[in-house]
């Protein structure tokens, strides 16, 4: 399993000179955090900003002498725009205050988002003060030691996997500070993060300084996590949590951490926990199905699956997750749980458009192998005799697979009726049904299956030895006791 890609840091990040990253430490000081824990809640962030920096092993005089700088030249912006101000003392509302902060950090001081969370100087504030650049929760740091030494107040707000300001109101002014220093509303951020109702009672809230030190801690481990040096990230998750027990990110990340390790009965419980705070996130989901599925329990793995592919079918590695949850489910003992899977997949393959009848690819041999021409068969019944099928197929020693769906009407027992000459054998959602591959005249075969409604993969495979040769195929359903039509249910997508 990737496991690499589904950790998760604050999300949303040019190297440091190497002189300065040498300086710096591997591990965290774990002393940060004990310090942390000592102020509780009463914590300045401009001496959360320096604890860090310091607890990086890193130059904590040449980012006071910068922040320093930095407030010399804001004092005087904020001056310059309060002469400038209709009168010296209208107070400003929050928006004008965000247009400030925008103006001064983002265009004036070229103050940018990079990306990278596996970086830690786009994280430590002394990095990202001399190289003008770090992702939202060290630009969002940085922001707050500034504000915080004028006077102007200012809340880390957390969404999952991101953080960023806000001004208090009313109304309050988010500031986005992966996007320039955009401000958006809270319902914006509800509709990037598909966060439910439920949700926003502890997301899109003000965090405590504790709480910010839980997230840098955490997203110092996950850089650690990146470069594979696991011990170290594990005490940075852990003390993570101890300062913050709620951080579900600290969370996924220890579980991904022991997941890596193979330690998978170790990994649940973080996934379980993590999803009961975000019962909406993909990757949380993602990482709880891979999980069960390395632990064997690949029917509870495939409900899941299920689901997360009718709400995300686009998320990046669920095609990877279903096929390799096909392929662990067992044909017969999970078979409706393997069916709930297909079905969820073909239902949204269909939306890209169906057309009646299988693709057919004939071949001129009898071992599918040498293809001469395919076409689309809207049914299942040929009667060839001593004639060639198609053109280019010879008339004896030749095969034929079929493939595309069979669209279910209603839950029940399907038996296929085929006669043939000579072989055939028939696959439903991967689980052969049917399998008469002998050389026979007038061979008659029969096989069952309980189906589920929906669109089912179907393949179906006829080879001719010689003689005459044909295919006939019929279907029955068990509670209707009837005879079902077949062509009105065979389909194929068209892309």
């Amino acid at each position: 399993m990737l496991w690499s890609i589904l950790a998760v840091s604050v999300l949303l990040a040019g190297d440091a000179p190497a002189s300065q990253e040498k300086k710096a430490r591997l591990h965290l000081d774990p002393a940060f955090s004990t310090w942390v824990q000592a102020k509780n809640t009463e914590l300045p962030y401009r001496a959360l900003a320096r604890r860090f920096v310091l607890a990086g092993g890193r130059d904590v005089a040449a980012y006071d002498r910068g922040m320093a700088a930095l407030e010399s030249r804001f004092r005087t912006f904020l001056e310059s725009s309060a002469r400038t101000a209709a009168g010296e003392n209208v107070a400003l509302t929050p928006k004008q205050r965000a247009e400030q902060l925008q103006q001064f950090f983002f265009q004036r001081e070229r103050f940018e988002a990079n990306l990278d969370l596996t970086q830690v100087q786009n994280l430590f504030p002394d990095s990202i003060l001399s190289r003008r650049q770090g992702y939202c929760l060290g630009l969002s740091v940085l922001l707050l030691d500034l504000c915080e030494r004028v006077q102007l107040p200012l809340s880390l707000i957390s969404a999952p996997r991101h953080t960023f300001v806000r001004i208090p109101g009313p109304p309050p002014v988010n500031l986005e500070t992966t996007r320039g220093g955009e401000m958006h509303s809270d319902a914006w951020y509800t509709r990037r993060f598909a966060l439910g109702a439920a949700d926003t009672l502890h997301l899109l809230r003000g965090l405590t300084a504790r709480e910010a030190a839980a997230h840098l801690v955490n997203n110092h481990g996950f850089a650690l996590l990146e470069e594979g040096h696991l011990d170290a990230a594990k005490r940075d998750f852990e003390a993570a949590l101890k300062l913050s027990a709620t951080l579900v990110e600290a969370s996924i990340n220890l579980g991904v951490l022991l997941a890596r390790q193979e330690k998978y009965a170790d990994a649940l419980p973080h996934f379980v926990r993590a999803r009961r705070a975000w019962p909406h996130d993909p990757y949380v989901r993602m990482n709880q199905i891979n999980t069960l599925t390395n632990l064997g329990r690949t029917r509870e793995a495939a409900a899941l699956l299920t689901a997360l592919y009718r709400s995300h079918p686009q998320l990046s590695g669920v095609d990877k997750a279903v096929h390799e949850l096909r392929s662990a489910l067992h044909p017969v003992e999970d078979w409706d749980a393997l069916q709930a899977l297909v079905l969820a997949v073909n239902e949204r393959r269909a939306e890209g458009g169906k057309a009646p009848g299988l693709a057919g690819t004939y071949y001129r041999d009898m071992q599918l192998r040498d293809a001469v021409r395919r076409r689309i068969d809207r049914d299942i019944s040929f009667q060839w005799n001593w004639n060639a099928p198609a053109p280019g197929v010879p008339r004896d020693r030749f095969s034929i697979r079929w493939r595309g769906w069979l669209q279910v009407p209603a839950a029940d027992e399907y038996t296929f009726f085929v006669t043939c000459s000579d072989g055939v054998r028939i696959w439903i959602d991967g689980r052969q049904v049917l399998d008469a591959w002998t050389r026979t005249r007038e061979n008659f075969s029969q096989g069952s299956v309980q189906l589920l409604p929906g669109l089912h993969d179907l393949r179906i495979e006829y080879f001719e030895s010689n003689g005459e040769a044909g295919i006939a195929m019929f279907l029955t359903a068990k509670k209707r006791k009837k005879h079902v039509s077949l062509p009105p249910l065979l389909f194929h997508p068209t892309q």
